[in-house]
């Protein structure tokens, strides 16, 4: 995506919680600086693997649960098409690396990568597309 660094400010700003998006076709509940980002995934043809990963992603379905007098407390639970078991997010890579910088999963922030981590994306991306602070 062009300028992203530019709507995720612009997001931000306004206080969105969550960019939704299905373009991946696969799975993967992120976040980049404040901003929340589900790929959601498919349920028809086309499976890919996410960005870096050998390993197609599943087909899976995400229900999301809000609570209106809680509404930063959005919580997925997405589920494997094949059995309908839920996806754990330990199953998931702790960061993708795209060529608009890391999206680090849901669960984790940036003070939780490794040192090794840290290095693998400057490495890959330069210290500008890993830093989001």
């Amino acid at each position: 995506m062009a300028n992203a660094e530019q709507l995720r400010a612009l997001l931000e700003k306004y206080n969105v919680h969550t960019y939704i998006s299905g373009h991946q076709h696969a799975y993967y509940p992120g976040r980049r600086g404040n901003l929340e980002l589900l790929h959601t995934g498919l349920l028809g043809a086309g499976l890919r693997a996410l960005i870096g990963q050998e390993r197609r992603s599943p087909k899976t379905l995400t229900v999301l649960d809000f609570t209106f007098d809680q509404p930063d407390q959005v919580q997925y639970t997405t589920y494997d098409m094949k059995d309908l078991s839920p996806v754990r997010l330990e199953s998931l890579p702790r960061f993708l690396l795209g060529h608009n910088g890391r999206v680090i999963r849901r669960d984790l922030r940036e003070g939780n990568l490794t040192p090794a981590e840290q290095q693998a994306c400057i490495k890959n991306l330069g210290s500008a597309l890993c830093n989001t602070k």
